[in-house]
């Protein structure tokens, strides 16, 4: 069904193909200037105080100069090894998925490309369905005309879910990891590679054993591309991984929340735009200040006979 579809497509007359391309999503725009990114709020001497995601979403837009080689090489090593080479899909993999959809008789997934699975991210909803896939594959050709391969890989990689509320390869770095996509280790990054494919079951928090071996697949993945030597391999899947739980809490809480008060007033969309804004606050000092009042508070106890004794500082 599937490649007979594509057929019909391919098989179309301009007037009738023209009419079927014009009811798809227009793949222009698809850059950086309309990426949703996080709010990064820092204190006078670059202390991070809080990353503000959408609705706990986190996102953050990257370069592919900024993200490890070893997560990028990876990444196409395990997705898509053709994908420098292809149209923006794969007739092997689509004929692959088609007779799995057949013996199962119904749409399973499978056989996409990186640029089909960013269209499908981007363009199309959720839904498995026969009509849906070939609007994928067409799709990801009109992406392959329009933009380069690495501006496809760069979408990609900054849009897909890496799970624990992680879009894109640096908020997932952060999430997982506590540091930045270009500092990744080989063993953190093949980890993070494997994740997209199915995020809640690959999940290194929640599915050690299964996220470890995904990991051990991309390993494989990049010694066959030639990407990693066998003793690179051995190192890699060797690494002890420290994997943090999710952030969840602010530095300054309440003083947080009135640099997202300022920011909407003066127009900003805090958690929706992706804005690094540095504060007055010096946090350090602060701390020093809440210490010391807490102490005197402890001092101060035995004055209190109702239970109701307060401070407040104004610096």
């Amino acid at each position: 069904m599937l490649l007979a579809g594509l057929m019909v497509v391919a098989g179309m007359g301009d007037v009738y193909a023209e009419q079927y391309l014009s009811q798809l999503p227009s793949v222009k725009g698809l850059d950086a200037a309309t990426f949703t990114g996080d709010t990064f709020v820092y204190d006078r001497g670059g202390v991070l105080l809080a990353d503000l995601g959408d609705n706990g979403n986190h996102r953050q837009y990257l370069t592919l100069k900024q993200i490890s080689p070893y997560l990028i090489k990876g990444t196409i090593d395990v997705e898509d090894k053709n994908f420098y080479r292809n149209a923006g899909f794969d007739v092997t993999g689509i004929a692959r998925a088609a007779y799995d959809n057949f013996r199962h008789q119904k749409v399973v997934g499978g056989g996409s490309t990186i640029t089909q699975q960013l269209a499908k991210q981007l363009l199309l909803t959720p839904e498995q369905s026969y009509n849906r896939k070939v609007k994928e594959v067409v799709l990801a050709y009109e992406l392959s005309q329009t933009y380069s391969k690495d501006q496809i890989l760069e979408l990609y990689l900054n849009h897909s879910y890496y799970g624990e509320q992680a879009y894109g390869v640096e908020a997932a770095a952060r999430v997982y990891f506590q540091k930045d996509a270009k500092d990744l280790t080989p063993g953190e990054a093949t980890m993070l590679a494997g994740i997209p494919q199915a995020p809640t079951d690959w999940d290194p928090i929640t599915h050690v054993d299964l996220a470890r071996a995904r990991q051990q697949e991309v390993i494989d993945a990049m010694v066959n591309q030639g990407d990693l030597t066998p003793p690179q391999a051995l190192a890699a899947a060797a690494e002890k991984l420290t994997i943090h739980p999710p952030p969840n809490a602010f530095r300054a809480p309440h003083f947080v929340r009135y640099v997202q008060d300022e920011l909407r007033r003066l127009g900003f969309q805090p958690g929706q735009q992706q804005l690094y804004v540095t504060t007055t606050l010096d946090y350090a000092k602060q701390q020093m200040a809440e210490a010391d009042i807490n102490a005197n508070l402890d001092n101060q106890r035995w004055r209190d006979t109702s239970g109701q004794l307060h401070s407040a500082m104004v610096a």
